[in-house]
């Protein structure tokens, strides 16, 4: 399958900054608290070392978990069912594109 001259394709790690920078814009527009584990975040602040994350973890405050949810559903996120423990994580909720 062939690109159209106006797509362009995302390195892994252009698309997880980017990632983080939606789900930071969402928050900001709604008013939701986040907090974003591992990955680019703590390698700005000096958490850990640089290597290339795979996915945008972040913890969303619990009163604003399904408006997050619901404004990455009306972007074309949908939810991905995963075996999690459920005792450790109960909100836990994985999403895709």
């Amino acid at each position: 399958m062939s690109k159209s001259s106006n797509e362009t394709v995302l390195g892994i790690s252009e698309a997880v900054c980017l990632g983080h920078a939606m789900v930071q814009r969402i928050a900001d527009k709604l008013g939701i608290r986040v907090l974003f584990i591992k990955g680019p975040a703590s390698v700005l602040q000096g958490l850990r070392e640089s290597k290339t994350s795979t996915d945008v973890d972040v913890l969303v405050a619990p009163l604003g978990l399904e408006l997050m949810l619901q404004s990455l559903r009306d972007r074309g996120w949908r939810e991905r069912l995963v075996a999690s423990d459920n005792r450790a994580f109960p909100m836990s909720v994985t999403v895709e594109k």
